[in-house]
């Protein structure tokens, strides 16, 4: 979950790195044949590094805009840089439902986007 962060995952009483955490569950779903994960962008890269599957679709939740608050997302990343470290689907749904101009907010996400793709190329 983005919402957890490695103190979260001690206090569960599991001594490894969230990106640890994650690498495990992550290979656990993939000997189980999964096609893809639910996954903060944060450890997309690494994922993409260690898993066998490299056709994984990677879906981002926690997506959020510089001016957005974090809110209970612990390992967030704006739109642009999530697609960026290989995101194919954007979970976003605070930056959208909470905010005064929700076309605005849509508006600068995809700004966020080709940003990120013009620094790409």
């Amino acid at each position: 979950l983005t919402s957890l962060d490695n103190s979260d995952l001690k206090s569960f009483g599991y001594n490894l790195s969230n990106l640890d955490y994650v690498e495990n569950l992550a290979k656990i779903g993939e000997k189980a044949g999964i096609d893809g994960l639910v996954s903060s962008a944060i450890e997309i890269p690494h994922l993409k590094r260690h898993l066998n599957n490299t056709d994984m679709l990677f879906v981002t939740p926690g997506i959020r805009l510089c001016k957005n608050k974090t809110n209970d997302q612990k390992r967030i990343n704006s739109p642009g840089q999530a697609i960026k470290n290989g995101s194919k689907m954007l979970i976003i749904g605070r930056s959208i439902t909470q905010s005064d101009d929700p076309i605005n907010s849509i508006e600068c996400i995809l700004q966020d986007i080709e940003q990120h793709y013009e620094h790409k190329n």
